[in-house]
């Protein structure tokens, strides 16, 4: 389950929410976009670990069109730090991530190690 809390007075509305599997949520906001997404580890309705990606991509696609400023957070539970191991099963994944983010103009953050 995916839970995003917003400021009353704050301007951002919900601009979709995911209905299935895929756990998505999009804020908009004048000329702002903010996407929280989760992956879970399990797989649904019978794919492969790759083809539930692919439906999340194709998610994250869809709703990140347009000219808004756009800030994508949340996790994607993929081991950045397997992309190149080919033994790895998401190791696709993250290649295709990665594309999509370039070709998107995205830059890319990400959190290897969590302070306490």
């Amino acid at each position: 389950m995916l839970a995003c809390y917003v400021k009353q007075g704050s301007g951002f509305e919900v601009a979709f929410i995911a209905k299935d599997e895929t756990q998505l949520l999009v804020l908009e906001k004048r000329d702002l976009r903010v996407v929280g997404l989760y992956r879970p580890f399990t797989n649904h309705n019978g794919l492969t670990l790759n083809e539930n990606f692919d439906c999340l991509m194709k998610a994250l696609s869809d709703v990140t069109t347009g000219d808004k400023l756009t800030v994508i957070g949340g996790d994607f539970n993929l081991d950045y730090l397997r992309m190149n191991d080919r033994a790895y099963p998401l190791s696709s994944a993250l290649l295709r991530l990665e594309i999509w983010a370039i070709e998107n103009g995205l830059t890319q953050h990400i959190c290897t190690v969590c302070a306490s």
